[in-house]
């Protein structure tokens, strides 16, 4: 009787197919002779999937490449890979592994002849283009001799592109078109040109096809090396190569030629992604990364870091070079040292099950081996990060390492909040990367250096004041003193720990992931005990997929913060709004604006608004000063607003890894931007009740209180009692 599992089949009239037969007969075949002896090769160097058809198309060019590992074979336009099995059921119409692993040793004894295999050879007449390669190459030659002109240095210059680099890089300038010529290196016969005025469409041009056949990859010496740097336009590769390393230019024709050439030449190096910085560069660099996944090529992508006096980021490497060359080079030699240390010892695994692995970790698929292991050795575990809001990291521990939704109506506090919560993280000993979409780093930093004058000295000075000329001409000798002292607590103690990024335009989570692998690193060289990352705020994020709904680019952006929590191990807090129902009620889980991605995809979820809401709207209404509820609950939320000491409730809505507490009671001074933990904190309590009934921080001193808020510790040396000088 045949056995059930076809892959052990050693019935009679079947070769024996134990495991270790069928393994030793793919180490005997190269796949890339088993598909060039079946399959039809295409201009574009691929061959014609057996799968999908791709190849016979109007455009010729195949799909179906061999893998580096020489065993498998993948198909960039279907997506779908296997071995020479499977290609024999595919192109044979075979139906069992029996029949395909009989097929396969057949034709190797056939064809193997010791060491070289028989190749079906293509049936159509290849094409003559070496007269226009040799007109080409003759225009390129005179174009060259005319590098020097006054119009050709002009340009360049003002792309930092001296005379002499021009001429190490074979540069032209045809006068007569007014193109700057850029013949590629190794194929100087094809060459791409550039238009010297901007306003001239099109920007760049590029030899017929029917004259000189396809456009060859741009420096294909490259793949000799081991690792080069793939870069979008011909300007960015002389600039990195200037920089010593090796680059690859896509010229405008997408990834497909360069996938197709590594493919061929069974690439083994490190290859370097630094695309445009926009969200074409982006979308493109993550295509990239899918496809060299999928071949087992190493790679690893490069980021544009700030340069210049203005701190804005450079849109290309031909940009950053120009203004910053060794910002380029250290950039440039920084990921080569980095790269060179993290895959050190991926070579120990074989190509074949290391890029599955990168294909499926690309999918946010991982192993689950030795997982439970981890946690019960306290290796994988995930503490939450306390908040220094004592009753609620009692309760619930602190932020989890994953999302925290911070929602209220406008004006309430939340980000006066986020920033305590961040002052106090820093102090604990972490770094903190504030990504704010509303104010700039001066208005922030004004707010945290308030709630140290007031939590360090007793001063109510606002944020506004600190911020104007004309409000620090009020203020007196003995408050300036306390401004003083908090402006240099703040840089001697909270400066170094706060990245604020204050985006130009408006940003999506993928600009913030980048920011957040920047201070991760930071946090790591530093020394720190990790990164907790704000957004202020979530809906002010733009959408990855400019066509989607509002809601739908809020879901995703969820998922993409997310994403960072879990690489980074870093709790993120986003600052949501509501919508407008919500406005003056009390906060709910569906309270959040487009909330069904906040409500399901968040591990937190908390509400910031005025204590007891609801009771305060229903008297208002039952005492006649109100037509209705919704009118009594806007009233409630406009005289909230009127005091010097506001009466606020922290409500927790989502808990995913636990309890859900009640209502934590706080004090929010708005002046003094400082929330005063009730329940914890009863001297730090009396002393805002005296600020709200006697209308000024003298109010408080008069009080023997001896507390400060919750967000920072005492500084030695300095007086941790806010009205130590009264008491």
């Amino acid at each position: 009787m045949p056995s059930v599992n076809p892959i052990l089949d050693c019935t009679k009239g079947s070769k024996c197919m134990s495991v270790l037969n069928y393994q030793g007969l793919k180490k005997k075949l190269h796949i890339a002779d088993f598909i060039a002896y079946h399959l039809e090769k295409t201009d574009d160097g691929g061959y014609v999937c057996p799968y999908c058809g791709s190849g016979t198309g109007r455009h010729g060019t195949g799909g179906l490449y061999p893998m580096p590992d020489g065993e498998h074979c993948f198909c960039h336009a279907c997506h779908t890979s296997g071995d020479a099995f499977d290609l024999a059921c595919a192109i044979k119409g075979l139906n069992t592994p029996t029949e395909a692993y009989n097929y396969v040793s057949d034709w190797l004894d056939l064809h193997c002849g010791g060491t070289v295999f028989a190749k079906r050879q293509e049936q159509r007449s290849e094409t003559d283009y070496s007269t226009g390669r040799e007109a080409e190459l003759g225009l390129v030659e005179s174009w060259r001799n005319n590098i020097d002109d006054p119009e050709a240095i002009e340009y360049l210059t003002e792309r930092g592109v001296s005379s002499e680099m021009a001429r190490r890089h074979g540069l032209g300038y045809d006068p007569d078109r007014r193109r700057i010529v850029l013949s590629v290196p190794g194929a100087s016969y094809y060459h791409v040109d550039r238009a010297i005025d901007d306003d001239v469409a099109p920007k760049y041009t590029k030899p017929k096809r029917s004259l000189v056949g396809p456009a060859p990859l741009w420096n294909q010496g490259a793949l000799g090396c081991d690792h080069f740097v793939v870069v979008e336009g011909p300007f960015d590769a002389m600039a990195v190569e200037e920089c010593g390393h090796p680059a690859v230019a896509l010229t405008g024709t997408g990834c497909s030629l360069l996938i197709k050439t590594i493919g061929e030449h069974g690439y083994g190096g490190t290859v370097f992604i630094l695309l445009d910085d926009d969200d074409a560069g982006q979308t493109a660099t993550e295509s990239l990364r899918g496809e060299l996944n999928r071949l087992g090529v190493l790679n690893c992508t490069i980021a544009m870091t700030p340069a210049g006096p203005d701190g804005s980021t450079p849109k290309d490497p031909a940009e950053l070079f120009r203004s910053e060359p060794d910002g380029l080079k250290k950039l440039l030699d920084g990921a080569a040292e980095y790269a060179a240390a993290a895959f050190q010892s991926a070579g120990s695994m074989t190509p074949s099950v290391e890029s599955y692995r990168q294909a499926l970790a690309e999918m946010g698929c991982y192993g689950s081996g030795g997982a439970a292991t981890r946690l019960l050795t306290l290796a994988d575990t995930r503490d939450p990060v306390p908040c220094g809001i004592p009753t609620l990291d009692s309760a619930i521990g602190g932020l989890p390492r994953g999302v925290t939704a911070a929602g209220a109506a406008s004006s309430v506090g939340k980000t006066a909040l986020c920033l305590q919560i961040a002052a106090y993280l820093i102090a604990s000993g972490f770094l903190c990367l504030y990504y704010s979409l509303e104010m700039d780093a001066g208005m922030l930093v004004s707010r945290i250096v308030s709630s140290i004058a007031y939590t360090d000295g007793g001063a109510i000075i606002p944020s506004g004041k600190i911020m104007s000329s004309t409000g620090r001409q009020s203020l007196p000798s003995s408050t300036m003193a306390v401004l003083d002292r908090a402006v240099k607590r703040f840089d001697d103690e909270i400066g170094d720990g706060l990245i604020i990024a204050n985006p130009i335009s408006q940003p999506t989570a993928a600009h913030v992931e980048k920011a957040a692998s920047y201070a991760h690193s930071i946090a790591q060289e530093t020394g720190k005990k990790g990164l907790v990352v704000f957004v202020d705020y979530l809906q002010l994020l733009a959408p990855m997929d400019a066509k989607c709904s509002e809601r739908t680019a809020v879901d995703a952006n969820i998922i993409r913060l997310q994403h960072i929590a879990h690489t980074y191990d870093a709790p993120v807090v986003a600052i949501s709004s509501l919508n407008r129902a919500a406005y003056f009620s009390e906060v709910a889980l569906d309270s959040m604006k487009e909330s069904g991605g906040i409500e399901y995809g968040c591990d937190l979820l908390l509400g910031l608004q005025p204590a007891n809401l609801a009771s305060k709207a229903r008297d208002l209404k039952k005492a006649g000063e109100a037509t209705s509820i919704e009118a009594a609950a806007r009233k409630a939320m406009h005289d909230s607003k009127l005091t010097m000491v506001r009466d606020v409730e922290l409500t927790v809505l989502k808990n995913r890894n636990g309890m859900i507490p009640g209502p934590i009671k706080l004090d929010f001074i708005p002046s003094a931007s400082t929330f005063v933990d009730v329940a914890s904190d009863p001297a730090g309590h009396q002393a805002a009740v005296a600020i709200r009934d006697g209308g000024s921080s003298a109010a408080a001193q008069s009080t023997s209180a001896g507390a400060w808020g919750p967000g920072f510790p005492p500084i030695v040396g300095m007086p941790s009692d806010p009205h130590a000088d009264v008491a």
